[in-house]
């Protein structure tokens, strides 16, 4: 864990107390060659088809399995807020890097 707090990228000085206006998902991945790591997670804010807005996650090894996590139903964005953020600041603190979107990183 030492390793990764000598690289924490730009992403890590955001402010992630108040969600981006323009949040609608954001892809982490960590790729380390040493350990064979090669893994992505996917967090997303997006409509379902039983509910109107839900927080959507899948994570997995890229190229390999992958898996979902069932979708968590939010009347709003803000109210999904606590759990998103604590998923953004804890694939952070483990090493994972922003792919997408670019401004995030």
């Amino acid at each position: 864990m030492a390793q990764y707090a000598e690289q924490l990228p730009l992403c890590w000085e955001m402010n992630w107390d108040v969600p981006p206006a323009d949040f609608k998902y954001i892809l982490f991945e960590r790729v380390e060659p040493e350990d064979n790591a090669k893994r992505f997670y996917y967090l997303a804010w997006q409509p379902t088809l039983l509910d109107r807005q839900a927080v959507v996650r899948m994570y997995g090894r890229k190229g390999e399995s992958q898996f979902v996590v069932p979708p968590r139903p939010f009347n709003s964005l803000a109210e999904a807020w606590p759990l998103v953020r604590s998923v953004i600041k804890k694939r952070l603190k483990r090493g994972y890097q922003v792919v997408l979107p670019k401004g995030y990183r």
